[in-house]
């Protein structure tokens, strides 16, 4: 996918959002599955907050959506963001300050790797953020404060992940007229979630244990409930390395007729690339001559550094009153042959133990 191509895909999202059809089946299985593990089981006044609650994160999609600027991640930065996502400390928190805009789409190549409660492998392709009003449950101040809704999405047609294949051609695959349906209403669009991030919100374990109303629910299909992947840290970790010297952002190029739609469509004509900055890569003294088949990264950590009290990520120290410090990642720089594929490895790829 160009990175231009990502103004047509936003698009067509907008456009599909104004099905009441799409927006009830996501409605549904926000309800189900993320609005609160204990929906199901709720009656009354409490199953109607909730369904309240679910059509609110939908709606809420489809009015962020036209604002949100546009993000497209290459491979290989694809690649390091889910590196740094493991690499990152439980203590870290979420700060709104770090975020490039207030509300985006992003589209990571390739997509980012992640595994769900009942042990399936999955692929973020797509994170849409923006600005929500909720009660914040840390909190219990009766008042509500703008938190950040987070909705992920797997690229049906670029990069299906498990799930998606087998819903296509595998032993639980829908009839094919059923999957034709779900073709026609949600195209590429396989929404896997939505999530509200609170700031100053710790990041916490990369695993989280599956809640209880989930425990039950997938022994009873056969199967094994799984600690699954906390995807804060994804987003977080993209956030964090926009601000990072690693990182190459850049304005695409859109063409006229690009631009063009867009205007019509209401939608910012702005893409930005972003792309993992390029090192010299010259032979140090002593170092062997080989031909490279690929490049890899040189390891890079997250770091507290002192700062100014105006650094937009400072907070106080906490060991050294008067003083400030921020959270930053220390870069990591691809090394090998330019021209030649990047390669993590899957001991450090992968978000798990």
């Amino acid at each position: 996918m160009n990175p231009p191509e990502l103004l047509d895909h936003k698009a067509d999202l907008m456009v599909r959002l104004e099905n009441p059809a799409l927006k009830a089946a996501w409605r549904h299985q926000v309800f189900l599955d993320f609005a609160d593990p204990d929906a199901a089981r709720l009656d009354g006044l409490d199953q109607t907050r909730a369904r309240n609650n679910a059509a609110v994160t939908i709606e809420t999609l489809r009015k962020v959506l036209p604002e949100a600027e546009a993000f497209h991640v290459n491979r290989d930065m694809a690649s390091l963001v889910a590196f740094a996502a493991t690499q990152l400390d439980e203590t870290d928190r979420v700060r709104k300050l770090m975020m490039p805009t207030r509300s985006g789409i992003v589209r990571f190549e390739g997509g980012i790797p992640f595994q769900d409660v009942r042990g399936k492998q999955m692929l973020i392709s797509w994170i849409v953020w923006g600005p929500v009003y909720t009660e914040d449950r840390r909190h219990d101040t009766g008042e509500p404060s703008e938190a950040v809704l987070l909705w992920m999405f797997n690229d049906h047609r670029e990069e299906p992940d498990q799930v998606a294949r087998e819903q296509m051609e595998g032993d639980t695959a829908l009839p094919r007229e059923q999957w034709e349906m779900v073709e026609r209403v949600a195209g590429r669009w396989g929404f896997t979630g939505a999530q509200t991030v609170y700031d100053e919100q710790r990041l916490g374990p990369a695993w989280q244990p599956p809640p209880e109303a989930k425990v039950a629910e997938v022994m009873a299909e056969g199967g094994i409930p799984q600690e699954y992947s906390n995807v804060t840290r994804i987003i977080h970790a993209f956030w964090l390395l926009c601000g990072q010297t690693v990182t190459d952002v850049s304005q695409a190029d859109i063409d006229r007729p690009r631009r063009k739609r867009a205007g019509r469509a209401n939608i910012p004509p702005r893409v930005v690339v972003v792309r993992l900055r390029n090192r010299s890569t010259a032979r140090a003294e002593g170092e062997s001559l080989v031909e490279w088949h690929h490049r890899w990264v040189v390891r890079g950590h997250p770091a507290w550094r002192l700062c100014g009290p105006d650094h937009p990520l400072a907070e106080p120290h906490p060991e050294r009153p008067g003083e400030y410090r921020c959270r930053v990642w220390i870069a990591p720089y691809p090394k090998g042959p330019k021209d030649k594929p990047l390669v993590i490895s899957e001991k450090v790829y992968a978000l798990h133990r």
